[in-house]
């Protein structure tokens, strides 16, 4: 059974957020929701799971090392570019 789920990820200077996921999960969109970075994954909440983590960055800060983008949001006046860390 696939659904589709949303995780905040909120802004914090080198911070990771480790997200459990199904080991197929896949990464649908990055928004702003309620004033922060939003994830929406496919996932199967009955199959194996994984721990993925993500990381916000703000426009000029220094892109963290072994780290994919994925996506940004635009929240209010700021702009967040959201990367995941490689596995």
């Amino acid at each position: 059974m696939r659904v589709v789920y949303k995780y905040a990820v909120p802004v914090s200077a080198g911070r990771r957020h480790p997200i459990s996921v199904s080991t197929d999960a896949r990464l649908l969109h990055v928004a702003e929701q309620h004033g922060e970075p939003t994830l929406w994954l496919e996932t199967d909440p009955y199959e194996v799971q994984e721990t993925r983590e993500f990381q916000v960055i703000g426009t000029g800060w220094q892109v963290p090392e072994q780290t994919a983008y994925v996506g940004t949001a635009h929240c209010g006046a700021f702009v967040w570019h959201v990367y995941e860390v490689a596995r």
